[in-house]
């Protein structure tokens, strides 16, 4: 995202749009999983 400066791209399923993924999205979740990694894995298995 960054190498192209783009600040959201678009999250698509079998053609249709569900929704923005942004660069702070990505910042939050990236804060979430280095503070607490467990925390990331249990919800990645629900």
């Amino acid at each position: 995202m960054a190498e192209q400066k783009l600040e959201e791209l678009p999250v698509v399923k079998d053609g249709r749009f569900l929704g923005l993924l942004t660069i702070q999205d990505v910042s939050e979740l990236y804060q979430i999983a280095t503070s607490n990694p467990l925390l990331l894995s249990k919800v990645a298995q629900n």
